[in-house]
């Protein structure tokens, strides 16, 4: 079965209206509060109805994508990755599996998510493997105590939140990101700006994250071969001067 036609079985399509219902009563429940907020009590409600459809379905595809990914631009066993917005561990299962015991840490904003994604690990077997799961409030990451890290990843993130929040990344992330480390994430690719609040979909031109990598130090370059299942493209950012992470 091709992709499309998983994208548009009949389990999906009814999965995608309730969330767009779900979406449309919480922007009007949650109007003028801040969106961090909104995204969590958002996300803490899909998390109830399915936690794998929560995070966007294509739950083995995807999942399996952000490790190969990773891999090509030199992720190995022995380095400490920060997956930012991991969910219910779609990605973060197979990172957990592939890294060294203690080296995988996700942040996310709901609990019932990261709830999710413990069950999921014990259904995997995977706890002995000590990934570090943190509820967080934003882009600040003062929850993770100074900790950095070689890779640094937002996958399905930016496609979800405002550019301010995006901002707000870009802006912290030197307290993260290990010297000679780098940022990936992945991104809805348009001419201009296209934000819809309703839906909960944020598509950003390529100039947006440009200037703010110029903004902060960061030089930046496409992710070559991505090949997403929904079209979106990744960035990979990188402090000046520094190399990526090598073995």
């Amino acid at each position: 079965m091709s992709i499309m036609a998983r994208l548009l079985t009949p389990q999906r399509v009814l999965g995608r209206v309730r969330r767009t219902a779900a979406r449309t009563a919480w922007s009007i429940k949650w109007r003028g509060r801040s969106y961090s907020e909104y995204q969590r009590q958002h996300m803490d409600t899909l998390a109830e109805m399915d936690p794998r459809e929560a995070v966007g379905g294509l739950w083995d595809e995807i999942g399996q994508l952000q490790l190969d990914v990773l891999k090509r631009q030199g992720l190995n066993p022995q380095h400490r990755l920060l997956d930012i917005g991991c969910g219910s561990l779609r990605g973060g299962l197979h990172m957990i599996r592939y890294l060294e015991s203690g080296h995988y840490w996700g942040t996310e904003l709901s609990g019932k998510l990261l709830d999710a994604g413990r069950e999921f690990l014990r259904e995997e077997g995977l706890q002995d493997k000590n990934p570090h799961l943190t509820v967080v409030d934003g882009f600040s990451f003062k929850e993770l105590h100074g900790q950095q890290f070689d890779f640094v990843q937002a996958f399905g993130v930016f496609t979800d939140i405002p550019a301010e929040l995006v901002r707000e990344c870009f802006a912290n992330l030197s307290r993260v990101l290990a010297p000679g480390g780098a940022f990936y994430a992945s991104f809805g690719p348009a001419k201009s700006y296209m934000p819809d609040h309703v839906r909960v979909q944020f598509r950003y031109p390529w100039s947006f994250f440009q200037e703010l990598a110029a903004e902060h130090g960061y030089s930046i370059a496409p992710v070559p071969d991505v090949k997403h299942p929904k079209g979106h493209a990744m960035l990979a950012l990188r402090r000046e001067g520094a190399n990526a992470p090598t073995t």
